[in-house]
């Protein structure tokens, strides 16, 4: 962002897995940041590895799995994190699993003289107690403190991590809390999720901004185990909030006991994730399934898409049809023109942000649909390069 955004250079990003921050976004979280990448003019290169970097008269050239040569200036390798710990293993502390020194809630080491604190530390998971590694300046500023403080003959205890990963790229800001997906299926979870997007203040405020939101849960206990974020939205208070839900261990069907404050130039009456919750207890109670922005291209052959959005809103933001047959009837003229919309097929229901799908899902269940679904999140969830924007 740096190099392109406050410098102008031509920036290339070489990624070697299928999605840009895969360790904590979901692909259709992380689609969204490409879209971004794309639109600030950063040549993205995904599913690629760089095979060779040789020198030559004007420069560098880097050859990557796909076989294309690319001449640059400069290369920057960004290949993670680990912990430093050879001082602890080389005086026989124990290392965790993650590779990290393993302590206790003091932040004792194996030997109990010795105190470790910062990214060289293996802490315990708020999700499921199991070890973590989490390389995060604000872990470190507070597990320095606790360490001063025992060390000090103080008795201070440092709990359970939720997670809690913000970043700023370009227009867009990022957060992450818990398990994402892959983590999930790793850890033996049987999960189902919802979508939405929010205004982080009432709509006609003009420096309102959007957020795209994603909670994954246990299908089993309904505990929440992942937040994932992405939008130009207000996104500290959201990511700070999801991490103290995490750390409490609620459950989605908790959310809406969640109390926050209220005023038209700083959030809605309902909070995200008391919406969350609606959305999940709304699908259920209601038989409309969620469809994943991820899976919005992934439709059965002989799915219909009904979008139910004014006139000018599908001018504006034209969703891509594939080959699926697409009905357009604004929301207020659905009762009156329903038999326009197949009954044996499928419909898969469109609107902005997801709340007019919510109304005709159920003018159709009741009228005798009974396969349908909504486009969690709506049509702004959809990343820019499935969408045509006509309008600023």
């Amino acid at each position: 962002e740096a190099f392109r955004a406050m410098w102008g250079v031509d920036v290339h990003l070489v990624e070697l897995r299928s999605q840009v921050m895969s360790g904590i976004l979901d692909p259709e979280l992380s689609r969204l940041v490409e879209s971004e990448l794309i639109e600030q003019g950063v040549n993205l290169k995904l599913g690629c590895n760089c095979r060779e970097i040789r020198k030559v008269e004007n420069g560098l050239e880097l050859i990557i799995g796909s076989g294309e040569t690319i001449t640059v200036d400069r290369v920057i390798a960004v290949t993670g994190v680990i912990p430093n710990t050879r001082l602890a293993d080389g005086i026989g502390l124990n290392l965790g699993v993650t590779g990290g020194i393993v302590v206790n809630d003091r932040l004792q080491t194996s030997d109990p003289e010795i105190y470790a604190a910062g990214d060289c530390v293996e802490l315990s998971s708020a999700v499921d107690g199991k070890p973590g590694f989490w390389a995060l300046g604000s872990l470190a500023n507070r597990m320095g403190r606790i360490a001063g403080d025992n060390i000090c003959n103080g008795d201070s205890r440092f709990g359970r991590v939720a997670g809690v990963t913000i970043v700023k790229f370009f227009e867009l800001s990022i957060a992450s809390v818990g398990l994402n997906s892959d983590s999930c299926r790793e850890n033996g979870y049987d999960t189902s999720s919802c979508w939405g997007t929010f205004h982080d203040s009432l709509w006609y405020f003009p420096e309102s901004g959007k957020t795209h939101l994603k909670l994954i849960y246990d299908k089993k206990n309904g505990q929440i185990l992942g937040v994932q974020a992405v939008g130009s939205g207000e996104m500290l208070y959201l990511a700070d909030k999801a991490a103290q839900i995490i750390q409490a261990g609620w459950t989605i069907d908790k959310l809406p006991d969640l109390e926050q404050a209220y005023s038209p130039p700083y959030s809605q009456p309902f909070d995200p994730f008391h919406t969350m919750a609606f959305i999940e207890d709304n699908s259920r109670s209601a038989g409309v399934e969620l469809i994943s922005p991820n899976d919005f291209y992934d439709l059965p052959d002989d799915a219909v898409i009904l979008d139910v959005r004014k006139p000018e809103e599908i001018e504006a933001v034209v969703v891509q049809k594939g080959n699926h047959r697409y009905v357009e009837i604004p929301i207020e003229e659905l009762r009156a023109r329903i038999n326009e919309v197949p009954k044996k097929c499928f419909a898969a229901i469109i609107c902005e942000m997801g709340s007019r799908s919510w109304d005709a899902a159920l003018i159709l269940r009741r009228a005798g649909w009974s396969d349908v679904g909504i486009l969690a999140g709506g049509a702004l969830f959809l990343p820019k390069n499935t969408i045509q924007s006509k309008v600023d």
